[in-house]
């Protein structure tokens, strides 16, 4: 089972030290004793897990399987509800659009995955949190699903088999696991699967010890021949599905057909010459396969990245490129570079990782958000900033726009649902070496804005997040949005590339396989929607976000989480301190 906890930070953060970037001990709430005192949170205790060689913090099986009260019901619940009703399958009554044919309001592109904690004393609000979200069991339950090829970076392989339907597993229907490591635990647990289940894995090919498979997507078939494609930011693992703010794009079911739409053609076009950067049968097998699917009904980009050197400036709009230039080749070929720089525009990234600076001179660090990403959006671009501080200061004056990074504080995570357990998948170093302290005081500290915020607007605020959202608005405090992205890129250099040494810029080096999908704002303006997909009134095209625009500034005293650095007195939810 691979783990993506401490092992993310280590993989992504490509510090090349001989001192080592081991994990400090995590305490945890022993899920045991949630059931066990779920009337009285405030007798838990915490149990100290120590990281093992790989930086994992490693959970026992019986952990994963019941550290969610209401996780296990609601699987108890589906399966007896599913062998009654003879496969039919079941959606929860909390989640997804009960109707939506009824109802003509434009939807929300990227949906939520349904918070499984909500009645649970981990969450025991009775506000409709999960209006409009998804569940894992509607994305691989159905009863008709033929194949599933699960590409990720962390699998609990028992925990996504009980979400399959009973005929899947009965008639060993096929499941393949695209990953960076082994999906089993050990050589008796895959024979032991393998006996029972058509089950394989690849493994991606990684071009260093820092690079990683961190994309996170699903290509379903069904009987009927029929594909459906999720693009996701979780893992599956119970901690990422059960205690993790999630988000995802799917696509629908695609027929078979001709691609008609220009959208869903560079979709297309784009997923194919990705899966090609594996060079795997299984992934050569995938893209016969979806040659033949009709993608009009696509109606977003790809952003992707896969392990390579590039052109930075590729020589047409539909050349191959990843990373940061098929940012810029995306938002370019959609006519949504910012051009007109009078109105102050804001620019944000949400991310659960903030890596080492990608390059450093005389103590003056260049970092993918400041130096990379923000130069990039406008239509004047003539590569990377130099290093410090004073060259993204004096691009922000030049183009005038507010750079914005969303971070969980450490309040923020000690006052979520799981408190500082689900620390394990939020990663920033910023107290280490001088790099990591320059980068913060430089690059990080002044652009920080909080997770959470008061009230329960998205249902999320008391969740902390896994999700990685990327958004540019059109110069008017928020209201409305040029382009939102969704997906697994979290701000390093591994995961969105950096201008290769020696090269002039012209160059640029990619090391993880990630994706994420673009929403481009077309004839109407993309607006941000909270609790639910669709928007009140019929003006614009929402975007559904798990947490409130304009974004609330960290404070004086705040600090953002890391695994590395201790809160001191601070208590989480559970009265537990860290570390």
């Amino acid at each position: 089972m691979v783990k993506e906890t401490a092992n993310e930070m280590v993989k992504e953060t490509a510090v090349e030290k001989s001192d080592g970037d081991s994990d400090s001990d995590v305490q945890i709430i022993s899920v045991h004793e949630i059931n066990k005192n779920s009337g009285n949170p405030s007798n838990l205790s915490p149990q100290t897990s120590s990281g093992n060689k790989d930086g994992h913090h490693k959970k026992s099986d019986s952990e994963c399987a019941t550290i969610l009260p209401k996780f296990i019901k609601k699987q108890e619940d589906s399966n007896e509800q599913k062998s009654n009703t003879g496969g039919a399958h079941l959606v929860d009554s909390h989640t997804e659009e009960k109707n939506p044919s009824s109802d003509s309001r434009a939807r929300s592109k990227i949906r939520l995955l349904a918070d499984l904690s909500e009645g649970s004393v981990l969450h025991p609000t009775t506000s409709n949190v999960n209006v409009d979200t998804v569940t894992l069991e509607s994305l691989v339950g159905s009863a008709d699903l033929l194949q599933t090829y699960q590409f990720n970076f962390s699998v609990d392989v028992p925990l996504f088999l009980s979400f399959l339907h009973e005929n899947f597993t009965r008639d060993r229907r096929k499941i393949v696991f695209i990953t960076g490591n082994t999906v089993f635990d050990s050589p008796e647990m895959k024979s032991s699967i393998q006996k029972r289940l058509d089950i394989s894995e690849a493994i991606a090919p990684l071009p260093n010890r820092f690079a990683s498979h961190h994309t996170k997507m699903m290509v379903n078939f069904f009987e009927n021949g029929e594909v459906e494609i999720a693009i996701m930011t979780c893992n599956l693992t119970t901690l990422d599905i059960s205690g993790l703010t999630q988000a995802l794009w799917r696509s629908g079911r695609m027929g078979k057909g001709p691609t008609t739409t220009t959208l869903g053609k560079r979709f297309r076009f784009d997923l194919l010459r990705y899966f090609s950067r594996y060079g795997l049968s299984v992934t050569r097998r995938l893209m016969s396969a979806l040659e033949k699917v009709d993608f009009s009904s696509v109606d977003v980009e790809l952003v992707a990245s896969a392990p390579g050197v590039y052109d930075v400036k590729s020589s047409s709009v539909t050349g191959e490129c990843y990373g940061y230039a098929k940012l810029r080749q995306v938002l370019e070929r959609n006519d949504l570079l910012i051009k007109d720089t009078s109105p102050k525009h804001n620019i944000l990234s949400q991310v659960t990782s903030i890596a080492y600076p990608y390059t450093s001179h005389k103590g003056n660090t260049s970092s993918v958000f400041s130096h990379i990403l923000c130069p990039l959006m406008f239509e004047e671009w003539s590569g990377d900033l130099s290093p410090g501080a004073q060259a993204f200061e004096n691009h922000q004056q030049m183009y005038n726009y507010a750079p914005h990074i969303i971070f969980p504080t450490k309040r923020d995570v000690a006052q979520s649902n799981l408190g500082y357990l689900s620390g394990a998948a939020v990663h920033f170093k910023y107290e280490g070496s001088a790099a990591h302290k320059a980068q913060y005081e430089q690059n990080i500290k002044k652009y920080l804005y909080k997770w959470s915020h008061s009230g329960n607007a998205t249902g999320r605020e008391h969740i902390t997040p896994h999700v990685k959202y990327y958004a540019c608005d059109n110069g008017d405090d928020w209201r409305s949005l040029k382009w939102v992205m969704v997906g697994s890129h979290n701000l390093s250099k591994q995961a969105w590339g950096y201008p290769k040494p020696k090269t002039g810029g012209t160059k640029m080096d990619v090391s993880s396989y990630e994706l994420s999908v673009l929403v481009p704002s077309g004839k109407q303006k993309l607006v941000p929607t909270y609790g639910a997909d669709t928007l009140e009134s019929y003006k614009g095209n929402p975007v559904r976000f798990p947490f409130l625009l304009p974004p609330t500034p960290y404070g004086s005293t705040d600090l953002p989480w890391s695994t590395e650095s201790t809160c001191g007195s601070m208590k989480d939810r559970w009265g537990n301190s860290y570390p």
